[in-house]
């Protein structure tokens, strides 16, 4: 990372809006608002500001001297004059202004003026931010989210938002969709939206198909008259009659076995089911949502043994909807916090900034499922003490970062063992105990044999990593393509 010293600036007036847009090589930078601890998580009502020259100015009190924009954040622990954000050589840098508690960049201390790239973390005493280069359509994407919210948590992600402005075209439709994404990502919220926004009458009706054995799956999902075997005492409705005007989410649609598959591709193309032992055929008006996880899509399309049929894949949708997983989208981490505490009854609960840094800088790799567990867990935790800490959240988060006492309670110190960053004046992370064979093979198998991948997630080196490899006599290149 180059850092450069900034050139004094011309002093001036404050604005508290940018007056110009100023994209950079056709983007335009944006400082989204992630979430205040003090709030629960909770961003505030604007939700993100593009960035105009000369920059903006960040604080309790920004005076904005030098023509800058302000935006002016509440928590107690930043500063009055907290950051600068500044255009020079062709790119934006941040600059922290003296603060107390200091600004922090994907989790470490800086010192000196230091470059921003698309997804930078940033933190100002207990406020997130996240600097995003976005286009003119990912801006009209967000603004739409942001007036109308799909879902439950309205996202500010450019690259969810993009997805969602699919769904949302696609739900007053009749067709069939095709969700894809990591486990915990929110499938099933997001299909449940698109019924939601569909103005369908029928209910709203989900089966996870791995939950239902292979030779009772067609006569649940079709149903079955009477004699129809010999279990069959009485005739049975199946699924797809029970969404009726409705929708049928087909959850894990991978684990559905081949014969369904095919009667459920005739009933897509021709509306017309039969149920098992019956002679006559029934038309039924049942939208269809299926949702599969990327590995599993992935697979089809390699042709590694696929378990969904390609013709049937095809009719589900002509190209999936990939909801990005919750690493790729940390500025909905701090709604999707306030959210979650709130639906636990702990709205509004405060966390403090050493713990809200740890929930950032964990990878999420169950996702958002796995993020509402430990945030029901920790507000039980701190029930009696009536704010979120570190002690309230799991080891494999909190071991990230640490408290540094003072009179002043300052900034949380993350302790980072490999990056050499000038920048990065902290104490060093203590790393995570290397796993063991099996869980470097999942590790491995989940970065696609790429060793840098898992080193980032183990916070050490890579030539650590490596040794630890040979030992066990993993090779990455299997694992790769």
């Amino acid at each position: 990372m180059s850092n450069q010293v900034l050139k004094p600036i011309e002093e001036a007036t404050c604005h508290t809006e940018a007056e110009s847009s100023q994209p950079l090589a056709g983007r335009h930078p944006l400082i989204i608002d992630a979430g205040d601890a003090a709030r629960a998580g909770a961003p505030g009502p604007r939700r993100w500001l593009e960035l105009a020259r000369p920059g903006l100015e960040i604080g309790r009190r920004p005076t904005g001297d030098g023509g800058f924009a302000c935006w002016e954040i509440e928590h107690r622990r930043a500063s009055g004059r907290h950051a600068r954000i500044v255009f020079q050589a062709d790119n934006w840098f941040i600059n922290d202004l003296g603060s107390t508690n200091g600004t922090l960049v994907n989790g470490r201390l800086i010192t000196l003026p230091t470059r921003l790239t698309d997804g930078m973390f940033l933190m100002f005493g207990g406020q997130a931010a996240v600097f995003r280069l976005v286009d003119d359509s990912d801006l009209a994407a967000l603004t739409e989210e942001r007036n109308a919210p799909l879902g439950p948590v309205a996202s500010a992600s450019p690259r969810m938002v993009r997805m969602l402005a699919r769904l949302r075209r696609l739900a007053p439709s009749h067709e069939e969709v095709l969700l894809v994404g990591e486990t915990g990502v929110g499938k099933e919220v997001y299909a449940r939206a698109v019924h939601a926004a569909s103005g369908r009458s029928g209910p709203f009706v989900p089966i996870n198909c791995a939950a239902v054995p292979g030779e009772l799956f067609e006569s649940e999902l079709f149903g079955y008259v009477r004699g129809a075997h010999s279990q069959a005492g009485h005739a049975k409705k199946g699924l797809i009659d029970e969404a009726q005007g409705g929708t049928l989410l087909l959850d894990e649609i991978g684990d559905m076995p081949s014969s369904a598959q095919g009667k459920l591709l005739r009933f897509i193309q021709t509306r017309m089911y039969t149920p098992l032992g019956a002679t006559t055929a029934r038309r039924l008006d049942t939208r269809f949502i299926a949702a599969t996880s990327q590995t599993m899509f992935d697979a089809v399309l390699a042709e590694m043994g696929p378990a969904v049929r390609g013709d049937l894949l095809g009719r589900l949708g002509a190209e999936p909807i990939r909801l990005p997983p919750l690493r790729e989208r940390p500025e909905d981490l701090g709604p999707l916090i306030a959210h979650l505490l709130a639906a636990s009854g702990g709205a509004g609960m405060e966390i403090e900034p050493a713990a809200f840094l740890a929930l950032w800088l964990y990878g999420w790799p169950r996702n958002v499922r796995e993020l509402e567990k430990v945030v029901r867990e920790a507000r039980l935790y701190a029930a009696a003490d009536g704010r979120i800490g570190l002690s309230h959240l799991p080891q494999s988060m909190s071991g990230h970062v640490r408290s540094v006492p003072s009179p002043i309670p300052s900034a949380p110190h993350v302790l980072s063992p490999d990056d050499s960053d000038e920048n990065a004046e902290v104490p060093r992370r203590y790393p995570r105990p290397m796993p063991n064979k099996d869980e470097l093979q999942a590790l491995l198998a989940h970065h696609k044999g790429s060793v840098s991948g898992v080193a980032r997630v183990l916070d050490r080196q890579w030539a650590v990593v490596h040794r630890t490899l040979i030992r066990y006599g993993l090779d990455p290149n299997q694992y790769r393509g």
